[in-house]
């Protein structure tokens, strides 16, 4: 993973993957890679860097994802009330 001037930690990062996926996922069934990327405003290229966790998202490619995809960045980065409720159990 390519770190930037400020990254996520880890596991909050491994999360972002795991929630792009199953926000992406189903799109991405019916509809080709580049075609997801261009309705999220966001080259198809940084799209699979991001969708494979290669690179973590800055505010705009994640405010960009979130637009695209009918979602939101809290949801997008696991702060969400479903996985903070979880921690604190």
């Amino acid at each position: 993973m390519k770190q930037g001037f400020r990254t996520l930690d880890r596991r909050t990062h491994l999360l972002f993957v795991e929630r792009l996926h199953s926000v992406a996922g189903p799109l991405l069934i019916t509809l080709p890679r580049v075609t997801v990327a261009r309705r999220c405003g966001l080259d198809p290229g940084r799209f699979s860097q991001l969708y494979t966790g290669e690179v973590t998202p800055g505010i705009y490619a994640l405010v960009q994802l979130s637009r695209g995809l009918n979602s939101t960045p809290n949801y997008l980065l696991g702060f969400d009330n479903e996985t903070l409720t979880e921690e604190a159990a």
